[in-house]
């Protein structure tokens, strides 16, 4: 099981299996922060990311675990963390 997927890996999984390119990653953030209170994990696998509201992610910690942000797309100014 592939457990070092990024937050942006995982965003482009969840909305229909979009190529994870710089332009999709842009696009699909966009697309994120319409949802409020709403953020990206998984349960057991990492493969298949979720959307629950942050509430229910924190109240669960060991249940729900939230995925890094990429370094390269930080460092690269292309997101803000």
């Amino acid at each position: 099981m592939a457990k070092n997927i990024a937050r942006e890996q995982a965003i482009c999984i969840f909305f229909f299996c979009h190529k994870y390119t710089e332009s999709n990653v842009k696009k699909l953030l966009k697309r994120m922060e319409t949802f409020e209170d709403v953020d990206i994990c998984y349960d057991n696998d990492p493969l298949q990311p979720v959307l629950l509201c942050n509430e229910k992610i924190e109240s669960e910690p060991l249940k729900y675990k939230r995925y890094s942000t990429s370094s390269f797309l930080i460092e690269n100014s292309l997101i803000k963390q």
